[in-house]
């Protein structure tokens, strides 16, 4: 816990610096894999280090197929390769892997920085939330089929569910003008579409309180804000 807290704060002081926050995302995109990727060769266990082969590959492959596909228009600039966050992907990516397979001692300490990273790439308007969390699922989805692949679990994963969502978005622009005085005819004075959509993503954690009680986070960013919404829900 300590070391979570400890990572924690240092992602705190480093937001107040773009120069040092971008130098932290950067840590988080390429030592969390190689850690990753470091210890099972350091241990001569070659299955999960052929393992995170293959997840990284699958990550890698995933985000470069979605950039090239989508050409989503970065915030900043005009390159069109937004969606999804590839910092985020290769971040989340050895974390979860390193979460699978060496516990929470490490595993949550290396979700934090990855999380760092993936706050960093919004706050340096190098990427919208809905790119940061698309890369986030790409990520914890290459690590955890492979390692699924490679070890299958012998018991239930436990009552929280975690999903992704995938998809367009645009703004809806709705504008009703007043009653002419005396009258009581309503006037629709344009109601359309923004020319051009965009892509994002959303996220959903549900806990199983019950049998019939469950509790629901969601998170649904678009380009123009965000949305978050906590409930619960009785069935």
């Amino acid at each position: 816990m300590s070391s979570v807290l400890a990572i924690h704060a240092a992602a705190n002081l480093a937001l107040a610096d773009r120069d040092l926050l971008t130098s932290t995302s950067d840590v988080g995109q390429f030592a969390l894999p190689a850690l990753a990727g470091a210890i099972p060769l350091t241990q001569g266990d070659m299955r999960t280090a052929k393992g995170f082969g293959l997840a990284l590959g699958t990550m890698v492959g995933l985000t470069k197929l979605g950039k090239a596909t989508i050409q989503k228009q970065r915030p900043e600039t005009t390159r069109r390769d937004s969606f999804p966050s590839g910092h985020t992907a290769s971040a989340f990516c050895g974390a979860t892997f390193l979460y699978r397979h060496y516990g929470p001692n490490l595993g949550l300490p290396a979700f934090v920085l990855a999380l760092h990273t993936a706050l960093a790439r919004t706050h340096l308007d190098r990427h919208y939330p809905g790119d940061v969390i698309a890369g986030a699922a790409v990520g914890m989805f290459s690590a955890e089929l492979w390692s699924t692949l490679l070890h299958p679990p012998t018991r239930a994963s436990g009552r929280w569910r975690l999903e992704f969502g995938f998809g367009c978005t645009w703004e809806t622009r709705n504008h009703v003008t007043s009653p002419p005085e005396g009258g009581t005819r309503l006037t629709l004075a344009s109601h359309g579409n923004s020319a051009e959509h965009s892509t994002t993503a959303r996220v959903t954690l549900q806990y199983f309180a019950s049998e019939n009680t469950e509790w629901v986070l969601r998170v649904d960013p678009t380009d123009a804000g965000g949305d978050t919404r906590l409930g619960t829900a009785v069935r």
